[in-house]
């Protein structure tokens, strides 16, 4: 529904009648958007049409207005996994590689901009050349022969996606 009717009977004189509602604020807010305002109108038989009035302004019949915060929100998250296990013992060890993952996700109500990772992965590893992968954006470090870090230019995150960074390193073996 986008509106609510309600017919509140006959009201006595000096009587007065409270109706309350909620509503759901639009996830992703659209651009701009810093408040939301709602105004209703009352009639009756006997009186004219007269509308709802914000009782925290001074302004007569104004609607009342509720600021919003539209704001990113960006949780970030790492996972290992054994990728290579060279010595077969089920456990990471030294000369095993690892799998990292990170999930970038805006929990937020607007895009993120600008979203740019990095990461040093452990010095008793070593990033393995080529293996930087990114679900979007940019990979500017990484991925060339001595790279001992990642870094990478995402962009642009919207409210409710996420982004994926993936990459592997060997551990030193000694």
């Amino acid at each position: 529904d986008t509106w609510i009717e309600v017919d509140l009977g006959t009201i006595s004189a000096g009587g007065a009648a409270t109706l309350s509602f909620r509503v759901t604020i639009a996830n992703p807010l659209p651009a701009g958007v810093t408040r939301v305002k709602n105004q209703g109108v009352v009639s009756g038989d006997d009186v004219p049409s007269l509308p709802t009035d914000d009782p925290d302004t001074p302004a007569p019949s104004d609607p009342t207005a509720t600021p919003v915060t539209a704001a990113p929100i960006l949780e970030a998250s790492k996972q290992d996994v054994l990728l290579v296990d060279a010595d077969g013992n089920g456990r990471p060890s030294a000369g095993d590689t690892l799998l990292y993952r990170v999930t970038l996700a805006n929990v937020g109500n607007v895009a993120d901009i600008g979203v740019t990772f990095h990461d040093v992965p452990d010095p008793n590893t070593s990033l393995v050349p080529g293996s930087v992968r990114v679900s979007q954006g940019t990979i500017t470090q990484g991925n060339s022969p001595g790279d001992t870090a990642v870094a990478a230019t995402i962009g642009t995150i919207p409210a409710g996606a996420s982004a994926t960074i993936e990459y592997r390193t060997t551990i030193h073996d000694p």
